[in-house]
């Protein structure tokens, strides 16, 4: 754990949480409930305080408390939301009255935590929330992981949705397309891949040329005009298929075989 107005090392892993109360108890209380969470804890007696370590160090979890000698805790709130927008955000209050409890969820909070602290259930619920939070670190940690792998990969990468929408862009899409990813993102699929790619694997478009077979999702596939440029291109294609929150997305892997077909 870390003392007021110290952010700590920037090193460590695992979660960051800010504290903020203006009472010595009560910061020696979460410290305590906080000890053998594996988190890095840092302490403000002042919302000044507060955003000072917010503006040197980035945090998972703010606990706050609202009433303080200087700055409203959901201002505090507010400023930690746009400085930090992932921070996620638990408020403290003697007061627990609806009005108080309302705002503090409406304002994006993940809990309410009254006044005195129950010790047991107050550390229940913090442990839970910080479980939870790992648990995104970890998966957020996959994903960067994985995207990473995909950047790197020497074959265009294009995943659309069930409604024909791009999802996924890798570099390698953009380098044959001559398109970023900022602009191909949630376009029409159909722009890039013809409707017979497009619905080998009924990914939206229209079969509007007889493709079929069991190999017929890795034959090379003319694809136009498409580039910026205004080559033609001539693909292979392979595809493969996908669930996410009930919707179907197909993956497309292309590369690019305009050269090897001339010969």
């Amino acid at each position: 754990m870390q003392g007021i107005d110290d952010p700590g090392s920037a090193g460590m892993g695992g979660n960051r949480i800010l504290v903020l109360d203006d009472v010595p108890e009560n910061l020696r209380l979460i410290g305590e409930l906080l000890s053998d969470a594996h988190a890095e804890v840092s302490f403000a007696k002042t919302g000044q305080q507060a955003l000072r370590l917010v503006g040197r160090v980035t945090f998972q979890l703010a606990i706050l408390d609202l009433n303080l000698p200087d700055i409203d805790g959901f201002e505090v709130a507010d400023r930690i939301r746009a400085q930090q927008p992932d921070c996620e955000l638990i408020f403290c209050s003697a007061y627990n009255d609806r009005v108080h409890r309302d705002r503090a969820f409406s304002e994006g909070a993940i809990d309410f935590i009254e006044k005195p602290f129950e010790l047991g259930a107050t550390r229940r619920r913090l442990h839970t929330h910080l479980e939870r939070l790992a648990l995104k670190m970890r998966l957020q940690s996959e994903k960067d992981k994985l995207d990473t792998m995909i950047a790197s990969i020497p074959d265009a990468i294009v995943s659309v949705d069930d409604v024909g929408r791009i999802v996924m862009w890798n570099a390698a899409a953009q380098a044959l397309f001559g398109v970023p990813a900022h602009e191909a993102l949630g376009g029409e699929a159909d722009r890039f891949l013809p409707g017979a790619v497009l619905a080998l694997a009924g990914g939206g478009g229209s079969a509007d040329a007889g493709v079929d077979g069991p190999d017929a999702s890795a034959a090379p596939v003319p694809l136009g005009a498409l580039h910026r440029g205004g080559q033609r291109l001539q693909l292979e294609v392979k595809q493969s298929q996908w669930m996410q929150d009930g919707r179907r997305y197909t993956t497309h892997i292309l590369r690019d075989v305009t050269e090897r077909m001339l010969y």
